[in-house]
């Protein structure tokens, strides 16, 4: 499936192998659970506040690394077409 992916300041294509995710948003939820666990995405501003800093390179990260750990096919990045008749979901972030 190709999922749009999409932030305030940026946008992606990604391609997500079809048939080992069956709820999206219940992934894309549990995506934040995740990153709250992620030293390199977490930021500490001068007045010592915590914050979390993260990307679509992250929910790829995620993906891969969580969701299809215990298969060979893996999510990546694709070109976006121009009519975006392509696109299966979008996400947002």
């Amino acid at each position: 499936m190709i999922v749009d992916i999409k932030f305030s300041c940026d946008s992606r294509c990604m391609y997500i192998p079809d048939g080992y995710i069956c709820n999206l948003n219940k992934v894309h939820l549990s995506f934040f659970d995740w990153i709250e666990n992620q030293p390199d995405c977490i930021t500490v501003s001068p007045g010592g506040q915590y914050g979390l800093t993260f990307d679509a390179y992250d929910f790829l990260r995620y993906l891969n690394t969580e969701i299809l750990k215990d298969v060979n096919e893996k999510a990546y990045f694709v070109e976006r077409k121009g009519d975006k008749s392509d696109i299966d979901a979008t996400l947002y972030f």
